[in-house]
């Protein structure tokens, strides 16, 4: 049962991020540093003890499919946990930005722990 939610959910989330109108507004959005991601206390901050799924897609992508305004928004919403389905939508990371990618997904790893902030 649960396989099957998460592949419903997986993709109903790549039906939206991918429709016709995603391609033509494709934007590239500015990526912080590791510095700017928030830290989760060391109570959660480790590894989840049941499974979970990463989706990944464009920045854009990202920030809609997580309930993002469209450009010209003034917050940017790099990542989101969509819980109790324990899915982590993550924009795709080139090899330069390994350090904040690892960060921003240590953070979100941690909203599956029960971090709220």
């Amino acid at each position: 049962m649960l396989k099957t939610l998460i592949a419903a959910l997986a993709v109903t989330l790549i039906t939206t991020m991918s429709g016709p109108s995603t391609s033509m507004q494709e934007v590239r959005l500015f990526v912080p540093s590791p510095e700017a991601v928030e830290a989760p206390p060391a109570k959660y901050d480790h590894a989840p003890d049941q499974p979970f799924v990463v989706i990944v897609g464009t920045p854009y992508q990202v920030h809609m499919a997580c309930g993002g305004q469209p450009p010209p928004a003034r917050d940017i919403i790099m990542a989101c946990t969509f819980m109790p389905r324990r899915v982590i939508l993550m924009p795709h990371c080139p090899a330069e930005q390994d350090a904040y990618c690892g960060k921003l997904l240590r953070h979100e790893m941690a909203h599956l722990n029960g971090w709220v902030h």
